[in-house]
């Protein structure tokens, strides 16, 4: 997907270049130049740590939703019930948890976030009960 993105976006730079040019203007060195100069460290450390945060957040509720079915005798539909906790508390917290990034900054908000996720999920295990389940789930 990422590299049909790619080359689409090249394909489309390309176009917008010669519809915005004059006949008589050179062509500049190219789009790929442009490419080679903004695929930095930098950019390949963003990008191997939001596919990691992806592949977190999805892996998360996928073995969630096995280990409540293991632990507590869930079926599907229980287990998808509790884990639209996960859903719901995205919504609620959503708009204070920017104002907070607005006020705090986004280092700080980020870092108590991942630490209260990891508290949960680290606890996750250890409740006896779905209800005490769903209610540590609200709380990530």
């Amino acid at each position: 997907m990422a590299v049909a993105a790619g080359l689409l976006a090249v394909l489309h730079s390309r176009r917008s270049l010669r519809a915005t040019e004059p006949a008589n203007r050179p062509r500049r060195a190219g789009v790929w130049r442009e490419i080679r100069l903004a695929l930095t460290p930098q950019l390949a450390l963003l990008c191997i740590a939001a596919m990691l945060g992806y592949l977190s957040l999805n892996g998360v509720g996928f073995l969630v939703a096995l280990s409540l079915a293991a632990a507590h005798a869930l079926g599907p539909a229980e287990s998808g019930v509790l884990l639209s906790a996960f859903g719901l508390t995205n919504m609620v917290t959503a708009g204070p948890a920017g104002a907070a990034v607005d006020r705090l900054g986004s280092t700080l908000v980020s870092a108590a976030g991942v630490l209260l996720a990891a508290v949960v999920l680290v606890l996750l295990p250890f409740v006896p009960g779905t209800l005490a389940v769903g209610a540590l789930l609200l709380l990530e």
